[in-house]
Order: structure tokens, then sequence, then C-alpha cells
């Protein structure tokens, strides 16, 4: 048997226990990027993880349907090591991380640093019609998993095709998502805290929205009539393409690029950059700089999960309490800017979250009257 399948039966022998991982074998797991490789191009092994939350596996038929899917296919080698696989048998989620230190800034007096604070909308997520009518598309995080329409919101609305069009306003309040088909068929993941207006038909010479947040987009190509994304002071150009676009009002506006193109234009001094796959441009002070991105990091927020790959702990705290609408404060400033990888499904309960981040061995989290302490 040559060393890839050697290393498929080394994995299935310790998949298929009924326990936990030890430590050993999961770090034998982590340290071989082939087999870390093998996995996470299984579509069918991440379908089987989520499955975790009650269906059952059958682990050998998955497993040779992995198998034979990489027979005949070359392995490439990933340029970083990553949780990626589970105990399907056992319906174990692993997580890795990996912290390593650098210069803390500045924090309160008190020496903690608030990393995120909630809101108090507790409601659905909403959509509201130009004329201020408004309905609830989703309470809970099960209703938002299914993509919603533009027919879907146009029954929602009660706007029967050939009405005017209308400005729509889509609001998913912190600890939500929602996933949303454009009248263009542009497919939209809306995260935590975001807020993006559409109209109900596209008409014009142009596709514009205005967003609010955070948002993976998947555009349909019309190359007749670009795509524009207005996030605050950025204004990306796209016909079709795949794009992450962030602007939360507390953290600094980005685009990345995924595939395609695109052109990003900062409105107020009329800098534009054409972004290459893999490439982020990030507005720093008034200016636009651009700088190499994953693209595999957004694919991951796109799929359900919470994915950090060397991000400082601010940030991750923060994404956490934005995801389940908690407070977070770092009590001890010299952590502050530790740099770290965590990985983690969005839809996992605060209380798995929290033993998961724990699980790091480097920091200690406590929920306390809605807020999240780490030390």
């Amino acid at each position: 048997m040559d060393n890839i399948g050697d290393k498929q039966e080394q994995l299935i022998a310790m998949l298929d226990q009924q326990n936990e991982l030890t430590d050993e074998q999961l770090a034998s797991i982590l340290q071989d990027v082939d087999a870390v490789a093998l996995a996470r191009e299984n579509a069918n092994v991440s379908a089987a993880v989520a499955q975790r939350h009650g269906y059952g596996v059958d682990t050998d038929a998955a497993w040779r349907e992995w198998q034979a899917k990489h027979e005949q296919k070359s392995v490439a080698t990933r340029h970083y090591i990553m949780y990626t696989v589970a105990a399907i048998a056992a319906s174990l989620l692993l997580i890795f991380s990996i912290k390593t230190l650098t210069t803390v800034q500045p924090s309160a007096d008190d020496g903690s640093y608030v990393a995120f604070q909630p809101t108090t909308n507790n409601d659905g997520i909403t959509l509201t019609s130009a004329s201020g009518r408004s309905v609830t598309l989703a309470q809970s995080a099960t209703d938002a998993n299914a993509m919603a329409t533009a027919k879907q919101i146009n029954e929602h609305l009660n706007l029967p095709e050939g009405t005017a069009t209308q400005r729509l306003t889509v609001s998913i309040p912190d600890g939500k998502s929602y996933h949303l088909l454009l009248p263009d068929e542009t497919e939209v993941w809306l995260f935590a805290g975001t807020r993006l207006v559409y109209p109900s038909r596209f008409v014009g010479e142009e596709r514009r929205v205005e967003l609010q947040g955070e948002a993976y987009f998947k555009v349909k190509a019309d190359a007749a009539h670009p795509f524009i994304i207005k996030a605050n002071q950025l204004e990306a150009r796209v016909v079709g393409t795949e794009l992450a676009v962030k602007n939360y009002a507390d953290e600094p506006n980005s685009v990345t690029l995924i595939n395609g193109k695109v052109m990003v234009t900062n409105t107020k001094t009329k800098q534009t950059v054409a972004l290459s796959p893999e490439q982020k441009t990030i507005l720093s002070g008034n200016r636009l700089e651009v700088s190499a991105e994953s693209a595999e990091t957004y694919q991951y927020w796109r799929d359900g999960y919470l994915y950090f790959d060397d991000a400082r702990l601010a940030d991750v705290a923060r994404s956490l309490g934005r995801c389940y609408n908690v407070g977070v404060v770092i009590e001890n400033e010299d952590i502050v800017n530790t740099r770290m990888r965590f990985f983690c499904l969005r839809s996992e309960p605060l209380s798995k979250a929290i033993k998961m981040f724990n699980a790091l061995g480097e920091f200690e989290a406590e929920l306390r009257d809605n807020t999240l302490y780490i030390k």
C-alpha cells in the first residue's frame, strides 16, 4: 500500500474509536499535512460532521466514498495546518488552536479590554420595504439555514410580479445569520449585525446594493450590468465573482476577493484598486491598502463556521460576542493581541463554544450575567 493509503488506514483507525481522540492521536493528525488535506477536501465528511446533531452516519460507507473520490486524484499540500476532521461515530467536533504572542495594544485603565457590547434587539431577521411594511423572515438559527429567494421575499411583502420596484432592507441582528438569493440570482450570506439594502427588482444598467456589517457575495455573472456594493466609504464594482465585504462600525472596512475580478474605490478620495484572487484591501486611515489573504478563511465563514487563522484574541472575542450577542471582556491586557487559530461551528450553543475556547489551555472564559470574561 502506498504512503497515502497508509495514512488513510491510520486515520480510519483513529476515527472509528468510540471515545475521544487522545492528545497524541490528535497531534499526529494535525502534524500530517497530507492526511489533513485529504480529510478537508471531502465534502461528505464535512456534511457528516454537520449531522452530529442527531442523524445516524454510516462511517464505513462515507469513508469508502471519500477514498474512491481521491483514488485517481493528487493531493495538494496545504500551506497551513488546521482543524478538519471529526470522530463521526462519537459525534465529536474537534478544535485546533495555536498561539504566539505579539505586542500588546493599550487597554482600559482597569487593565481590561471590552471586545464587544451586546445589543438589546432580540427580534428575528426582518425585512422592511420602502413603504414601511415589515415582516419577520426567521426567528431561529434553524430557520435561517435555508436560502430565501427573492420571489419568496416578495411574496412575504405581497409584491406580485409587475409591481413597481421597491427598496428593501433585510436586517440581521447580532446572534443570527441569513442566506439570501437576490432578484438577479446573486447569492448573499449575511452575518450577525448586518443590514443589506437592495431593490425588489434590478433595473437599469447597474445592480446596486448597500451593506452595513459583513457578507459573502457570490455574484451572478452579467457583464452588461455590473454589480456594485456600497459599503460606507468603499464601493466594490464586480461583474461575476465571489467576494467578502466587511464594514462594521467598530472594525476597519475591507473587501476580500475570493475569485474573479473586482475594482474597489474609496468614494471619499476616489482612489481605486484592482484586486486579484486571494487579495484583500483594507481602508487604513483614508487610504486603501492591499495585501494577500487566504480565501479559505472566508469560505469557512460562508459555510457556517467561526474560523480564524493567525488572528488576534481581541478579534476572535469580538466575533464570539457578535455571533452569540453577549458582552465580551478580556480581563488581562497582556493577552489582547495574542495571535491564535480558532475553529468551531456557529450553530454550536455558546456553552459548547466556551468549552472549545477553554480547551486551548492558554485562556479561561466564563459567562456571567450575559458577559463572557476571558483571562
